[in-house]
């Protein structure tokens, strides 16, 4: 019987939602529509500083769920990126100090 050996690609992301968007970039646009559904259908406040609140929230949320989504930095993506990040910066430090 013949062995072939299958080379696995543990970087990149299966593209599940219409084989164009994988899950993790599903789930922050979800998140976009569902917070701009729920700001703009909901509230019935019209009043311009209500108004003006709601569109720089919006496009606050909107920019960065896109930044997290679909903008790579180092070959990662970025939410993957300030996740390591993060862990560096509060890793066990300890600095040994050895003179020869």
């Amino acid at each position: 019987m013949r062995l072939y050996n299958i080379i696995m690609d543990h970087e990149t992301e299966d593209k599940i939602i219409g084989g164009k968007l994988t899950l993790r970039q599903g789930l922050y646009l979800s998140v976009t529509v569902i917070y701009f559904a729920s700001v703009f259908l909901y509230h019935e406040v019209y009043t311009p500083m209500w108004l003006a609140f709601k569109i720089s929230s919006s496009t606050i949320i909107l920019t960065t769920c896109l930044l997290l989504a679909f903008v790579k930095r180092k070959d990662y993506y970025l939410d993957h990126y300030y996740f390591k990040k993060f862990r560096f910066l509060l890793r066990n430090k300890s600095a040994v100090y050895r003179k020869y």
